[in-house]
């Protein structure tokens, strides 16, 4: 599976990258230079076993607490430091992690309705690196605890979700739903990002064949859900990012922004993507 996993992304990227330099778009250019690198990465990871995974996952989390601690005063190792203290006690309670799950939606609700002064107080930093940053990594690694392919599969469907929302807000973008949250979305990218997710389910089905046994109905679930929490994480996070004024959480990863801005809405799908594999509602 994680061989047609990396070979499929390879001529996708590929792909996209010959096309960004004929056309001379140096932004996209960038992106798909970004996205091969990151494949790697991930791919080893995933290869390499839950230690391995794991590390990555850690690093991917205490980067982007870094990223999102530099917007407030105290000093942002100390927000890593918690984070990680955070991080050590949940894997010790690791069969009770899914009981945090409720303030992880209740953090959540608060980031979208919490005003810039209050997003900006450090305490919201803590809820945000404990309750949503924190749990978010913790299912990421119980994900592939429990099997690889559910990995596989949020990260191809969010990806193309991603992909082809850009590609088709940029090309016939002139719906602006979220104005004031995300400017840049438009109701063609999301149309464009949730055709490209039907069409990875039915990759998913034939030459990744991760779900190959499922019913209509699963799938149903699966792209309702994944469709509904990777676009409401993305735009957690533009809303988080409008409330601190700031554009990016940090030029980290060029063309994407920082490390926040790349995982964001996959951490953000992890914990209820978590929930229903763990109760075999989609597998």
């Amino acid at each position: 599976m994680l061989l047609n996993f990396y070979l499929f992304f390879i001529v996708l990227t590929s792909t996209a990258l010959l096309i960004s330099w004929i056309k001379h778009s140096h932004n996209f250019i960038k992106r798909s230079i970004i996205l091969l690198v990151l494949l790697h990465v991930v791919c080893l990871a995933l290869w390499g076993g839950i230690y391995t995974f794991s590390l990555l996952i850690s690093m991917i989390l205490l980067s982007g607490v870094y990223e999102l601690a530099k917007q407030y005063s105290p000093s942002p190792f100390l927000g890593i430091l918690y984070t990680a203290v955070f991080l050590g006690v949940l894997f010790l309670f690791i069969p009770y992690f899914i009981y945090l799950i409720p303030l992880f939606l209740l953090v959540s609700i608060y980031s979208f309705r919490g005003s810039s002064r209050q997003i900006f107080h450090y305490s919201f930093f803590i809820l945000f690196s404990f309750f949503i940053l924190g749990i978010s990594a913790v299912s990421l690694i119980e994900l592939y605890r429990l099997n690889s392919n559910h990995l596989i599969l949020l990260l191809l469907l969010i990806q193309l979700n991603d992909a082809f929302a850009l590609v088709g807000g940029s090309l016939y973008g002139k719906w602006h739903i979220f104005p004031k949250i995300s400017p840049k979305k438009t109701l063609e990218g999301y149309l464009s990002g949730g055709v490209m997710m039907i069409v990875g389910i039915v990759i998913l089905h034939t030459f990744i064949p991760v779900i190959k046994g499922n019913d209509l109905w699963q799938d149903g679930i699966l792209f309702l859900y994944l469709f509904f929490f990777a676009n409401a994480g993305d735009l957690l996070f533009s809303s988080i990012k409008r409330k601190l004024d700031i554009k990016d959480f940090s030029s980290f990863l060029p063309g994407h922004g920082g490390i926040l801005d790349r995982f964001g809405n996959i951490f953000f799908a992890a914990p209820g993507w978590y929930i229903l594999i763990d109760r075999g509602i989609i597998w």
